[in-house]
């Protein structure tokens, strides 16, 4: 959505609200844009409490998308400081907001959450049996093929792994302005064969399912539902050290934290997991109880449901 649009959009989110707010009890804005800025401001203007919900964090901070033109963003910023509750997904989030001027009592950690009876009656992806032969160890990506989730280093990493375990395999899910060049690269690293692409899919959930292990080398996220699914599902994971995993995988323990960038480090750790069944299933398991007990999606409700009593007025 362009700039101009993106205006024109949260005026009528605004409006919208004024004009409705006679039944609202509270207002609830997804994501601390420019439309979550005019939300606040409207439900302020009516008495009404306002959470905002921010959507990620480091660089891609929910701030970072707010007008260049410094008085309306300055307004913006202003606003959506006046939000009664700011929820994030993790701390790094939540310092981000102190930094812009935030109150302590502002901020509330609430993570994403995942529908474990909907996991649980996933059926898994069919894969072709040539890619796939049985004893092999699959490795899932799935994601957005954009620069910040660092697809081609993931890549780097599969080619180093491959040539020192046949079981090896990995399934890249999604799409996205990177993924042509990562198939490229794919095919000049030798992975004829031992990696495929999907392409856009309708759930990603089945290409969990059907897989060993969950791969992300990110270089930032707020919480990915994705790895939050695939631990859920029994998956360990390979991922980056940068606060989004660390918030869902504990090291040693459900997956392995790798220092952004060390190729290395990420390559003895997964070549570990696809040759070591028993240490696959151990933290396999321990990855389906923690995310189960952290991140199902009721969890996640009754918690947005305690906020909502906090800040609405008995009637």
């Amino acid at each position: 959505m362009g700039r101009g649009k993106t205006f024109l959009f949260a005026r009528r989110v605004g409006g919208w609200i004024v004009r409705q707010g006679k039944d609202f009890h509270l207002v609830h804005a997804h994501a601390a844009e420019a439309h979550a800025a005019a939300s606040v401001a409207a439900a302020r203007r009516l008495g009404l409490p306002v959470v905002v919900k921010l959507a990620s964090s480091g660089e891609n901070l929910d701030f970072t998308r707010l007008s260049r033109f410094p008085p309306l963003r300055r307004w913006q910023l202003s606003q959506l400081l006046k939000a009664h509750r700011l929820l994030v997904l993790n701390e790094e989030a939540a310092a981000q907001l102190r930094e812009l001027g935030a109150r302590d009592e502002q901020i509330v950690p609430i993570p994403q959450g995942v529908d474990i009876k909907q996991l649980e009656a996933t059926e898994p992806a069919r894969l072709d049996p040539d890619f796939a032969p049985p004893g092999s160890v699959i490795g899932v990506f799935a994601g957005w093929f954009r620069p910040s989730k660092q697809v081609p280093s993931l890549i780097h990493l599969a080619a180093r792994v491959a040539p020192r375990s046949d079981r090896f395999r990995l399934l890249l899910v999604g799409d996205g302005q990177d993924c042509q060049d990562c198939r490229r690269l794919s095919q000049e690293l030798g992975l004829a064969g031992r990696a495929i692409f999907t392409g856009a899919v309708p759930a990603v959930e089945p290409y969990l399912k059907a897989g060993h292990l969950y791969l992300s080398l990110s270089r930032v996220e707020g919480i990915p539902n994705t790895l939050i699914a695939a631990q859920a599902m029994g998956l360990p994971a390979v991922v980056s050290d940068i606060p989004g995993h660390r918030q869902v995988v504990e090291e040693g323990e459900t997956g392995y934290l790798i220092p952004p960038g060390d190729l290395d480090w990420a390559g003895e750790r997964l070549l570990r997991l696809v040759e070591d069944e028993a240490l696959r299933h151990r933290m396999g398991e321990a990855a389906r109880i923690r995310a189960r007990e952290r991140f199902s999606l009721s969890q996640v409700v009754d918690r947005l449901e305690e906020i909502y009593r906090e800040l609405v007025r008995p009637t």
